[in-house]
């Protein structure tokens, strides 16, 4: 299984970045990476949350 998120489900519709990964903790380091690297955004619990609420699974 393969979980992936995109910027533009959770309202960044400029960025078409799509993030995938085997596992749910890996994922997440790879979005709050994403996140602060192109975004400048530190993710806190709330935005971690619903960014968990638009992963699919591939």
């Amino acid at each position: 299984m393969t979980l992936e998120f995109r910027c533009e489900h959770v309202g960044v519709t400029d960025c078409k970045a799509a993030t995938t990964a085997d596992s749910k903790d890996e994922l997440l380091a790879k979005v709050a990476a994403h996140a602060k690297d192109v975004h400048g955004v530190e993710l806190n619990d709330t935005l971690i949350n619903y960014a968990l609420t638009t992963v699919t699974e591939k």
